[in-house]
Parts: structure tokens; C-alpha cells; sequence
């Protein structure tokens, strides 16, 4: 079987433009892992740290709610004017 020496060349043209390709994908694919692995570490963090957070939040003593509070104390003055008592 005779191959002529065009064909053979062409071929190794061939072959060394899909190594060459096949290098460019390889080292992207590295990239994008490395990518990855970046962001999944900022992730971890971020949630570590709300979670620290919460666990903290948890801990301490809630504070009273403004809003609820303020309406009580509207209550107690209302309910002072209708009884002739005042409360400060």
C-alpha cells in the first residue's frame, strides 16, 4: 500500500493541530477548576461566617421590639385618658 508524502503530511499537520487544541482545552478546563474551587472556598466562608453570626445572634438577649413597645406605651396612655390617671 503506497501513501503519497502529501497525504502524510497532511495528516501530521492534522495531528499536531489537534494536539495543539487539545493543550488549549486542557490547560481551559484547569482554569475553569481552578475557578471553581476559588468560588466553592468563598462560598464556604461566607457561610461559616453567617453562621458564626447566627449562632451568636442566638447567644446574646433579643432586644424588645421598638414597634411593640411603642404601642404599648400608647395603649397605657390611652387607656390613662379614659380613666382620668396619667402615666409618663
Amino acid at each position: 500500500m503506497w501513501v503519497s508524502r502529501t497525504k502524510v503530511g497532511r495528516l501530521e499537520e492534522d495531528l499536531r493541530a489537534l494536539r495543539e487544541e487539545t493543550r488549549l482545552l486542557r490547560r481551559e478546563v484547569a482554569d475553569f477548576r481552578l475557578d471553581y474551587e476559588q468560588l466553592y472556598e468563598k462560598v464556604r466562608n461566607a457561610l461559616a461566617k453567617f453562621g458564626r453570626r447566627a449562632k451568636i445572634d442566638e447567644d446574646a438577649t433579643p432586644e424588645p421590639d421598638p414597634i411593640a413597645k411603642a404601642r404599648q406605651e400608647l395603649i397605657s396612655r390611652k387607656l390613662g385618658r379614659n380613666h382620668g390617671v396619667r402615666t409618663q
